[in-house]
């Protein structure tokens, strides 16, 4: 429950109560990176951010809270959340601020990362948190075995290639971003990357040379691509998970 005073609607917009929780549900999917809800245009969210503009400001905001709380839904919660924001993202009333962090409650326990966020949600965290990368994406920093240490991986013959990694499928497979080993004819190991591309349709071939334009052991290899991706995308070949230098709790 709330920690405001109670009163009966009286300010919002007609419907409005009874489409917190379909709103949220789309604030959430839209966060998700899923098409928006047609039914929650600006046609929805104007008539709420002008009556937050109008005389009775103090009236509507307790009046969405009031409805996020009652009803007990996250998803009403997140949508009081997400109307008062589209009003004034950084207000400091704490009710849209008892709102605002219930929802990245919410976000946090459901296993959503920072990049989810935007920028004044994310001050917010670290306002009462301290940082976004340990406590509320869970990333420790470990260490890299050195070539001596490293687990032996099976080198490739000449000519062939393997699918290293996969990042998380936005837009959907097999149209994110893969990484690829490739080994030389001259025995030489080289990284490339297969991303989509909107004007040809297709996937493309991208050499990535900024990596290193050429390898001399498949471990070498595996140890760029890890420094650069960090920690474990969407998919990650088994060979590939010693050399991520940072891990998700």
């Amino acid at each position: 429950m709330g920690l405001f005073s109670r009163r009966q609607p009286s300010a919002l917009p007609v419907g409005v109560v009874s489409a917190l929780a379909g709103y949220g549900a789309s604030v959430i999917d839209t966060r998700a990176g899923k098409p928006a809800d047609p039914r929650f245009s600006w046609n929805f969210i104007g008539p709420v951010v002008s009556a937050l503009n109008g005389p009775q400001r103090d009236v509507v905001i307790q009046e969405l809270y009031d409805a996020a709380f009652d009803v007990g839904h996250p998803m009403s919660i997140i949508g009081a959340h997400g109307l008062l924001s589209e009003w004034d993202p950084r207000s400091r009333d704490g009710r849209c601020l008892e709102l605002q962090d219930a929802f990245l409650a919410y976000m946090h326990e459901h296993g959503y990362s920072s990049g989810h966020l935007n920028r004044y949600e994310a001050d917010r965290w670290i306002e009462l948190h301290g940082d976004l990368r340990s406590s509320f994406d869970g990333i420790v920093e470990v260490t890299v075995p050195g070539p001596a240490e490293a687990p032996p991986a099976a080198e490739l013959e000449p000519g062939a290639h393997k699918l290293l990694a996969q990042l998380a499928p936005m837009p959907p497979l097999p149209k994110g971003n893969a990484f690829y080993v490739e080994r030389r004819p001259d025995g030489a190991y080289v990284l490339f990357s297969e991303r989509w591309s909107s004007e040809r349709a297709s996937l493309v071939r991208c050499e990535e040379n900024d990596l290193g334009s050429a390898f001399t052991s498949m471990s070498d290899a595996l140890r760029a691509l890890g420094e650069m991706l960090q920690f474990r995308p969407h998919w990650a070949d088994a060979t590939l998970d010693p050399y991520f230098p940072s891990r998700r709790g």
